[in-house]
C-alpha cells in the first residue's frame, strides 16, 4: 500500500492522495475503493441557514462474508453513502469529483460525489451509490469510482463544514485528525 504523496497525471497534478495501491492507477485517474458503507436514514432538511439544516443519520452496514470476501447487499431503489480509505488534499488551482467506473454504468448503478474544492482535505473520500431495479452485491474494497482532477481558477480555498470529517460511530459527521 502506498502512503506517500502521489502525482497521478504525468506529474502535472499537484493534489495529494494517500492510501492507494498500484492497481488503483489508471490511464487518467486514481480509482477509489468502497471501504465502509452507510444507510442514509431519517428526515432531511436542507437550507443555507445552518440553524434550520437537518442532516440524516448514517447507519454503518456490517458486511456479510462468503468464500470471496466481505460484501454488502444493496437494495433496489436505494441510496447509500460510502467512504473510501483513499485520502486527499486538493491543491490550489485544482478540483476533482468522483465519476463511476464503467461497470457500474453498464449495470444501471450510479456512483456520484459533489465537487471536491481547492483546499479541501480529508483522510478519506466519499460519495453516494444509487441502485436501480436490482439488488447489488458489492464487495468491500471494490474500486467503485475514479477521481477526475481538473484545473480550475481558485477564487478562494475551501474551509467549510466538511473539512477533514468522517462519519462517526453515532452516525453523525465528526472531525478526524488534522493534517
Amino acid at each position: 500500500m502506498t502512503t506517500a504523496v502521489v502525482y497521478p497525471i504525468k506529474g502535472s497534478a499537484k493534489s495529494e492522495f494517500t492510501n492507494i495501491s498500484e492497481e488503483q492507477f489508471q490511464q487518467h485517474c486514481i480509482e477509489v475503493t468502497v471501504d465502509k458503507l452507510f444507510e442514509i436514514d431519517g428526515p432531511i432538511t436542507l437550507s443555507d441557514n445552518k440553524a434550520v439544516r437537518q442532516l440524516p443519520n448514517f447507519i454503518e452496514m456490517e458486511p456479510q462474508t462468503d468464500e470471496f470476501g466481505e460484501y454488502w447487499v444493496l437494495e433496489p431503489h436505494s441510496s447509500y453513502n460510502f467512504e473510501s480509505k483513499v485520502g486527499c488534499k486538493v491543491a490550489e488551482g485544482e478540483c476533482f469529483w468522483l465519476i463511476p467506473r464503467s461497470s457500474f454504468n453498464r449495470c444501471g448503478v450510479r456512483v456520484e460525489s459533489s465537487l471536491y474544492d481547492s483546499g479541501f482535505f480529508s483522510d478519506g473520500t466519499n460519495g453516494v451509490i444509487y441502485t436501480k431495479q436490482n439488488p447489488l452485491k458489492l464487495y468491500k474494497g471494490m474500486r467503485v469510482a475514479q477521481v477526475l482532477i481538473l484545473t480550475a481558477e481558485t477564487m478562494k480555498l475551501y474551509n467549510g463544514q466538511w473539512q477533514n470529517k468522517t462519519i462517526g460511530a453515532d452516525g453523525q459527521y465528526v472531525v478526524t485528525e488534522n493534517k
